[in-house]
């Protein structure tokens, strides 16, 4: 029978539901944001919008059939000038280039063909030759002029009407004080018409940085806007930053300009009235107190792909657009192929809007983002319609509002109904929460927030629901027995499975025969070295009886153990019985490597000395990480293991055992290649090309086999002294580019041996580890390595952009075939290497036979 009163209990239930979403709601819980912007997209997909001023916008996309024809990505300047051309012609309303022009471009040869055209003009010239210097003008100037890519884009740009560049503003982080200053020419595009609070102190997001077009480039622009977008808690795009703040300026996002333009509005003619909206004209475009506007989108036509005019960038090169699609429009040029440019989830992009992050990180989901032209595109055009959605400010007060009133409605009323009519009643109140945020959002373009109260509702009243069933139901008879608990612990001890015999042992009453029980337990986890698990067993004991047999000596042992593991010690205590991994027995700490300790190592069976690398397995350390970190280790063992080459390290065995993993490899004897490296004691160029051959054939071997190493380095190759043997070691980074393994934006190296395919994240084939070859056989000879610098931005700078310094300035005896093949190794474009480790090795094999017999002449 149920207790008197018992219904009565329920209102706390909903109260302690209440309070958890208040919680939430009141630090913007993420759960709780997106709900409600699943709502609000719902409404907004729901809205009928006429195409109305999308007629008057054409993008021209930089599309993945442009860059299949053109070339890679990003693309010379010089690229664009065609197009601007054609546009220029066409007479467009305005022109948007929506590219990164904030930084020149300079071919390294320009300045060589200016030198060499220059010292020609001091040339005194014979009458006899004048024609030929008139025809090595005439080519060094066509060389420069293609060179010059900048000089005849900003040609082009000036040439073009009604021009419209991009800013990249630095949203959030630390303004920088003093602020960078801005060049002159960008006093023309601020917003001077701007009313409101004298202080900038209650601006809503700080600007730490403003990114301008270069100024060869900036000074012809008619306009020059930003493009910030807020991006909401599943990474999608809502609404626009009408104006940004920088250093006490106000600047306009570019759609805005482009729609004043349409009206005949120049910025000057802008107005914005902080903490209510910018005017343009007639038209007013609303901002709330966070300084933003929410956008409307547009779905596209019954029977097209799009809403707007699309035209690919390659089809208006070759003239196959007619001018008359751009005549009057205001066009916009920007990237929206594969990998090119910025992509965005909005309201109509068909995700998964509940788990939108993941989705964006798959290949596959790609193509149904939004690019960047096409985004512009639907603001302006936005704005053109005056096509916002608003939060007026009783829409801050009704959220909460609505939430009390539920809460109210589960205490008092759901807390005293029963089955159908509270289902019922509380099926209606869904209803209308929900339909009266869809009424507001496709009737009015208002926001209410009603999907956190429905949420509150669902929640408190499944609560309810199960707190009933549970407490209303008749307590289960308790049928495992003491005694059952304590046979079904040994059998789960004798199997192993230590943890879960431990959670029946302290479920059984404490005494005498309970304690030895869990004593034997506690020496289990010893032998297999758990000791923090050894030690809880033995503060459970000492916890009933602290005198019960040595378990106070041997906690402190199992603290020792603990402790020695978790700050990556030696398993090789003082006092203690060699310990053993797997079947490998330990002999004595060897080295330390960046994941754990190298051990000396025998293997019992055929009595071979091993080297055992280790790495602690902590449970302190989060899943993900753990997970990364193992999977690098065992990488080395996977990889190294599939390769049978005589300059490559032997893996015999792989293993995990509790809080370590371990690899049982070839030990080998001699000293790690960088040790024979000093600055003033140059290595003989007939030992360098011996190890050099021998490391580009372990390479070729591995490149064959579809690895590749990417931390090649003088400390991951062995050189032994006795023999001279070579080895290559350390595959803990290297990748297996067959079955698709190979992965993009994944920066894993040594920096100073690191390709700049590598360090830029792209993806790397065997010719990655052709550089970083050619950076180690660098510093064999000059005792240095080729690129440096006093941070990682610059040292990457270096390699990425930086020639390669004349060897023979470092060493003038540098024979010039290896300087040749040095030079080659180190070049910045992957072509321009060696194709294979094949050719490598026998260019290196020819230059030693050449080596030598010049040593015989």
């Amino acid at each position: 029978m149920r207790k008197s009163g018992y219904h009565k209990r329920d209102w706390f239930v909903a109260l302690v539901v209440g309070i958890a979403f208040g919680v939430a709601m009141l630090f913007r819980g993420n759960f709780l944001e997106r709900a409600e912007l699943i709502a609000y997209d719902v409404g907004v997909n729901a809205t009928y919008r006429a195409p109305g001023a999308a007629d008057q916008i054409a993008v021209v996309a930089i599309d993945d059939a442009s860059i299949a024809e053109i070339g890679r990505w990003p693309w010379p300047r010089g690229a664009y000038t065609e197009v601007l051309e054609r546009l220029t012609k066409a007479e467009p309303r305005a022109v948007a280039v929506l590219l990164d022009l904030t930084e020149p471009r300079v071919d390294p040869g320009l300045d060589s063909i200016r030198e060499i055209r220059e010292k020609l003009s001091q040339m005194a010239v014979p009458r006899q030759a004048s024609s030929e210097f008139a025809e090595l003008r005439a080519l060094l100037n066509q060389a420069e002029k293609e060179l010059d890519a900048d000089s005849a884009l900003a040609q082009a740009l000036r040439k073009t009407p009604n021009l419209h560049l991009s800013m990249f503003p630095d949203v959030g982080g630390t303004p920088r004080h003093p602020a960078a200053k801005l060049p002159d020419y960008m006093e023309r595009h601020r917003l001077a018409n701007v009313a409101g609070p004298a202080t900038n102190s209650n601006w809503p997001y700080p600007i730490a940085g403003l990114r301008v077009p270069f100024e060869q480039f900036g000074r012809h622009a008619s306009g020059i806007g930003h493009l910030s977008m807020r991006v909401d808690a599943d990474n999608g795009v809502r609404a626009i930053r009408p104006v940004l703040q920088y250093d006490g300026q106000y600047y306009v996002a570019l759609p805005l300009l482009l729609a004043a333009r349409t009206f005949g509005l120049d910025v000057r003619n802008i107005g914005y009235e902080i903490d209510n909206g910018v005017k343009l004209g007639k038209v007013f475009v609303p901002t709330d107190l966070a300084a933003q506007t929410y956008i409307g989108f547009y779905q596209p036509p019954p029977g097209k792909e799009h809403a707007f005019a699309i035209y690919s960038f390659r089809d208006v090169q070759q003239d196959k657009v007619p001018p008359s699609a751009f005549t009057n429009k205001i066009v916009l040029i920007g990237p929206a192929a594969t990998g090119a440019g910025a992509k965005f989830v909005t309201p109509i992009t068909k995700l998964d809007l509940i788990n939108a992050r993941s989705a964006v990180s798959e290949v596959g989901a790609g193509n149904q983002l939004m690019s960047e032209p096409e985004l512009v595109a639907n603001v302006t055009a936005s704005i053109l319609n005056e096509d916002f959605y608003t939060a007026p400010d009783w829409t801050a007060w009704a959220q909460p509002a609505l939430a009390l009133a539920i809460l109210i409605y589960m205490m008092l009323a759901l807390a005293r109904m029963r089955g159908k009519t509270a289902l019922l009643l509380s099926l209606l109140v869904l209803v209308g929460l929900l339909g009266a945020e869809q009424f507001l959002l496709v009737t009015q373009k208002v926001w209410l927030q009603t999907a956190s109260p429905a949420l509150l509702l669902v929640a408190g009243y499944v609560a309810i629901v199960i707190k009933r069933f549970v407490l209303g139901e008749r307590e289960r008879a308790d049928t495992d027995s003491a005694q059952s608990d304590r046979m079904l612990g040994i059998t789960l001890q004798s199997q192993g499975q230590l943890d879960m015999a431990m959670d029946k042992f302290r479920a059984l009453p404490v005494d005498e025969s309970v304690l030895d029980l869990i004593y034997n337990l506690a020496l289990d986890f010893e032998r297999k070295r758990q000791f923090h698990k050894a030690a809880a067993a033995y503060d459970y004991i000492l916890d009933h009886r602290r005198s019960f047999r040595d378990c106070v000596e041997r906690r402190k042992r199992a603290s020792q153990g603990d402790t020695a593991l978790a700050f990556g010690k030696t398993l090789i205590l003082d006092g203690a019985e060699r310990p053993t991994l797997g079947r490998y027995r330990i002999e004595k700490e060897i080295g330390r490597g960046e994941m754990g300790i190298v051990y000396l190592g025998r293997d019992p069976k055929i009595n071979r000395r091993v080297a055992i690398k280790t790495m602690v397995l902590s449970p302190e350390m989060g899943a993900k990480d753990l997970g990364n970190l193992r999977e690098r280790f065992f990488r080395e063992a996977e990889t190294a293991g599939s390769l049978h080459h005589p300059n490559i390290v032997t893996i015999y065995d792989v293993g995990e055992e509790h809080d370590l993993a371990y690899i049982a490899m070839e030990y080998l004897e001699g000293k790690e290649l960088s040790t024979y490296i000093e600055p003033n004691k140059p290595l003989a160029f007939d030992w360098i090309l011996d190890v050099a051959i021998k490391i580009a054939d372990a390479l070729a071997y591995a490149h064959r086999n579809d690895v590749v190493h990417r931390d090649i380095k003088p400390h991951n190759i062995f050189y032994h002294d006795a023999t001279g043997a070579v080895k290559v070691m350390d595959f803990g980074i290297a990748r297996i580019t067959a079955a698709n393994r190979t992965k993009t934006g994944l920066v894993l190296g040594t920096p100073a041996y690191m390709s700049p395919e590598q360090i830029t994240g792209k993806r790397v084939d065997g010719r990655s580890d052709q550089f970083s070859f050619g950076c180690m056989l660098f510093e064999l000879v000059t005792g240095d390595t080729p690129f440096g610098g006093d941070t990682f931005a610059a040292l990457t700078h270096q390699i990425i952009n930086a020639p390669t310094p004349d060897i023979r300035k470092l060493r003038a005896e540098t024979p010039m075939r290896l300087v040749a093949i040095i030079k080659r190794l180190l070049q910045k474009q992957v072509t321009k290497r060696y194709q294979s480790g094949d050719e490598l090795k026998e260019t290196l094999e020819q230059c030693r036979s050449g080596l030598n017999e010049a040593a015989k002449a």
